[in-house]
């Protein structure tokens, strides 16, 4: 009966593992369809329009940051009086043509 058992299980588990092996395939070549150019054409026209929108009198908010550069590495901090209220930061990007 043990013996029974101990097969139904390796059947089992193999089974599993073939199934995750079927799934990340089909989301493999689902993701690799994917129209990489239109998205980025799509992103791009949001940002254009997101530029447009943008005027000297919405970027007055930054008078009160403060931009530091260290190594690689932007940040964008915000102080009121003698305490550090907010802290961003960000590398830089490099966006190489395909």
């Amino acid at each position: 009966m043990k013996t029974i058992t101990t097969v139904q299980q390796s059947i089992r588990s193999k089974r599993r593992l073939i199934n995750t092996i079927i799934v990340f395939a089909i989301a493999g070549a689902h993701f690799s369809c994917i129209d990489h150019e239109r998205i980025d054409r799509f992103r791009e026209e949001q940002a254009n329009k997101i530029v447009e929108r943008v005027d000297s009198s919405m970027l007055n908010f930054l008078a009160d940051w403060k931009f530091t550069q260290r190594g690689k590495a932007g940040f964008w901090r915000r102080l009121s009086g003698d305490s550090l209220i907010f802290t961003c930061s960000f590398f830089q990007m490099v966006i190489l043509p395909y």
